[in-house]
Parts: structure tokens; sequence; C-alpha cells
């Protein structure tokens, strides 16, 4: 296996948020300036604290730069304040969000996003042949490695996150996605999201598992399993693909109906390159009208741990309240 240490300075270069080492080579700036102009409150509220550490964002950068300036055309502190007052009381994000979510429900590029909306992120790693990586460095990992048995844990800690014994689902994805796409004019709360995820529509296709042999297991081949599930009524079938698919595309249709044609979000996980997550791609690509609802994404280790296979499709889709 390669070598799993995270290019920080990549990454977060990329997202537009920065670590404290980052930024003092940005403004050259000491730490110990940077700490006291952001107790000051000179920074605003704009610094989130993600796990343990302090990033600091483009606007936190822009600003160091202009404290310079000010400092340097002769402003004291008080006077620098004053002004900040008056230039960034308009800009505050009237969304309070008060939730922590795994970073196992977003993606690297969502970091900057959460930040700037003040919405906490949970780091996990994940734990595999005797290496510890950050889950959000997963896709550096070839896909198949999940299969095997491996552990999701609370970053810098041995406590594992439990997975459920069925499929995950991706319900509460969809709702992430929908806030940080602006979807949702609501503040995250821990009993808010509960209320979104459990109206949420949820399926997984997959292919039929056979260990049978001979003519059995050839007939079986085309068969996959269906299942739709909404809070905890699941619906089950397990048909060849052709039928699959077309069911699959009526429960579709019948959601955005009743949803009377608004639907918030949609959000699949898949795997490239497979026969079956293909056909699926291609199906609800021509089935959600506005794709700017709609995000799709590869299968990630939290779903692989409960599925079992990379050839699986999860879809869920989040109706118009």
């Amino acid at each position: 296996m390669k070598d799993y240490k995270m290019d920080s300075k990549k990454y977060l270069d990329q997202t537009g948020v920065y670590k404290m080492v980052q930024v003092t080579k940005k403004v050259n700036l000491t730490p110990r300036a940077i700490r006291y102009y952001e107790s000051e409150g000179l920074l605003g509220d704009v610094k989130r604290s993600i796990g343990y550490t302090r990033y600091y964002s483009d606007d936190d950068v822009s600003r160091l730069f202009e404290i310079k300036t000010l400092k340097n055309q002769g402003k004291k502190i008080a006077q620098i304040k004053a002004l900040f007052i008056e230039k960034y009381s308009t800009q505050t994000d009237t969304l309070t969000h008060s939730i922590t979510i795994e970073d196992a429900f977003i993606e690297e590029s969502d970091v900057g996003k959460c930040q700037a909306m003040g919405i906490q992120i949970q780091p996990l790693s994940l734990k595999m042949n005797g290496i510890t990586m950050d889950y959000l460095k997963w896709k550096s990992v070839d896909i198949n490695t999940f299969l095997a048995p491996f552990d999701i844990l609370v970053h810098g800690t041995n406590r594992q996150i439990q997975c459920s014994g069925s499929w995950l689902g991706n319900a509460k994805r969809s709702v992430i996605n929908a806030t940080l796409k602006q979807h949702h004019a609501q503040p995250l709360t821990d009993a808010w999201v509960a209320n979104e995820v459990a109206r949420c529509i949820e399926w997984v296709m997959m292919p039929v598992q056979v260990n049978a042999s001979g003519v059995m297991a050839t007939d079986l081949l085309n068969y996959v399993v269906l299942e739709k599930r909404i809070g905890q009524q699941i619906e089950r079938h397990v048909m060849p693909l052709d039928g699959a698919m077309v069911l699959f595309e009526k429960q579709f249709k019948q959601m955005v109906v009743a949803a009377n044609g608004r639907v918030m979000f949609v959000t699949v996980h898949r795997t490239k390159k497979q026969l079956l997550s293909d056909t699926m791609e291609a199906s609800i690509r021509d089935l959600v009208a506005n794709k700017n609802r709609l995000s799709i994404e590869d299968m990630g280790p939290i779903y692989l741990k409960t599925i079992g296979t990379t050839d699986a499709v999860l879809i869920s889709a989040l109706p118009g309240a």
C-alpha cells in the first residue's frame, strides 16, 4: 500500500482553507500577532474549528493583509476595530448552524464551504492493514481495498463509528448537499437533519450474490436486488436488471409527482466503470430535470462497509416540503 499521509498544504490550498503555518507565510505575520488580532475581534466570526485544529479562510487572509496596511498607515488597533465594525457588520451570515457533521458525509471540496457556513466537522480516520489515515483521503486507496475488513474511528481516538447491520443509505448526504448548495434557508440542527432524513426516499440496487454453480448461477447473472426505503418501511424486489430499471424509474416518477414536481436534492453514490453503476447513472441523469439538484459521487468506505460490494448504487431523494 502507498503512503497515505495527507498532503495537507495542497489539499487546504485547493479548498481555500489554511492552517496557521500557511497563513503566517502568506501574510508574513507571526502566529502570536495573528492570535492577537483574532482575540481583538478583527477576524470576526469567519474562522471555525474543524476537529482540534484551527483553520483560516481566504476572508481571514484578506483581513490580515488589510490590518497590515492600516497599521503601516499609522492606525491603532482601536481605530482598525472601529473601521472593521462599520465595514463588516452587514456581512454576517444570518444562519447559525449548531451541528457537527462527521466528515464521512462530506467531500473534500465541502470543507471550505462548511467552514464558511459555521458547520463544525468531526474528523474521522480509517484503519486498515495496520495503517491509519484521514477519512477524507480515502480516494487515494484502491476501492477494492475496502472490501476487506477495516475500521472507521473518531480521529485521534480508538472509538469506532458503528455502521448499521443493513445498508446505511445516503439520505443524510442529500440533506447536507441541499444545505451546502443553498437549496435550504434553514439552520442545521441535529433534530432538523433527522426530520429531513426521515422524509427522504432511498434506493439501493446491487447484483444478486450467487454462491451456487452451474445452471442456477448462470440464470441469476443478470438479476439484481432493488430496495426502496422510506423511514422504517422497506420494499424489496429481486428481478432481472431490465425489470428493476423500469420499476425504479416508475417509483422515482411517482415520488416526483407526489412532491408536486419539487425535489430538493438527489444524491447518488456509485463506483465508476461498473455496468450496473453506469446504467443507473444514465437513467438518473435523465430522470432529474434540474441538474443543479443532482450530485453523483463516488461510493465511500462508510457505504461499502455495510453493502459489501463495489457494484452497487445508492440513491436518495429529498422531496420538496
